[in-house]
């Protein structure tokens, strides 16, 4: 089973300003008949800070690299045998 890791961001689509999204600012892993469910507040894409145009939310997707998770403990394991 594949899998790929994405991040999701806030992007103002003039100065480029990226903001982590409130819910989700960390690296998720997707798998095959994965589901995820954002809650979405009001505010949430409100002008940018910088420049006051739109935000757009970005999702970024890239293979999943285990190095990419070694705050995992067991992440970290797997990792720490895959390089002996």
């Amino acid at each position: 089973m594949n899998k790929i890791d994405i991040t999701l961001k806030k992007v103002c689509s003039t100065c480029q300003t990226e903001t982590p999204f409130h819910h989700a600012d960390a690296l998720m892993t997707l798998s095959e008949h994965t589901t995820i469910q954002l809650h979405v507040e009001a505010g949430e894409f409100l002008p940018c800070q910088q420049c006051g145009n739109f935000l757009y939310l970005c999702i970024k997707a890239r293979p999943y690299e285990l190095e990419n998770h070694l705050d995992n403990p067991m992440a970290h394991y797997l990792y720490q045998q895959g390089n002996r």
